[in-house]
């Protein structure tokens, strides 16, 4: 089984989770790319895109344990090339709470959005943009034989990292198990060697990397005495897409 996961970092931090609006084999498409931060105070519980032209092609995602305040996620939607893309699609989100908020003019286009708290507007509009980051995912697989407590992210460029950290319950990501994790950085900034990635196991057993760049590649934690040298981490390549 795969979780997903995403946490707000830096800039931003993002998981990725990726839709595609339907495509016609052979029509050439035009996609829009969205880095979507939660800062509602709060879990958002669904996040989706209509297409204002197309209203049956949406996609949409639910997130059965909420998708914490300060987490982010990431969406493609995609139309025709052909057919205008200014203002054609409506963003929609809902809160634990209940609170509710749209906004019906969104382009095709690459964007940094950011959903706000309700108390937190300054006028009709639920959401406020920003320039699109540089994003890595990672596909996190724990095989250090017991359960992970912690994962950590820190960007190295920042005078003083800060590590944005994901504490997991007993059971929530035990050996075995993989999540998606996604992180990213200024358009501006160096993606190489930029993080500092680290993790912690139930037993307590620490270790980290500093020199993790923004990419797209799977991440294996090992185990302390499965280590050849002072990495606690192998690289394998990022999964395939799932075949819908």
């Amino acid at each position: 089984m795969k979780k997903i996961l995403a946490i707000l970092v830096a800039v931003l931090m993002l998981a990725s989770c990726t839709a595609l609006a339907e495509a016609v084999e052979s029509v050439e498409m035009q996609t829009g790319k969205y880095a979507i931060i939660n800062s509602t105070g709060e879990d958002v519980v669904m996040i989706s895109i209509t297409d204002n032209n197309n209203p049956e092609m949406t996609t949409k995602e639910e997130y059965s344990n909420g998708l914490p305040n300060g987490t982010g996620t990431y969406f493609e939607f995609s139309i025709p090339a052909s057919e205008d893309g200014s203002h054609r699609l409506t963003l929609a989100f809902e809160t634990k709470s209940g609170y509710k908020g749209s906004f019906e003019t969104l382009s095709i286009e690459e964007a940094g959005i950011t959903l706000l708290a309700q108390d937190a507007l300054t006028g009709a509009t639920p959401i406020a943009f920003s320039a699109m980051p540089q994003m890595g995912i990672y596909y996190i697989v724990n095989k250090t034989g017991e359960d992970i407590a912690k994962i950590s992210m820190a960007t190295n460029a920042t005078k003083e990292p800060e590590a944005s950290e994901i504490d997991f319950e007993k059971g929530e990501f035990p050996d075995g198990e993989t999540i998606e994790f996604g992180y990213s950085i200024a358009a501006d900034e160096e993606p190489s060697h930029a993080l500092t990635f680290g993790f912690e196991t139930a037993s307590g057993y620490k270790a980290e990397f500093k020199t993790l760049s923004i990419e797209e590649v799977t991440i294996t934690l090992l185990a302390k005495d499965a280590m050849t040298g002072a990495t606690p981490i192998a690289f394998g390549p990022a999964p395939a897409a799932e075949a819908e």
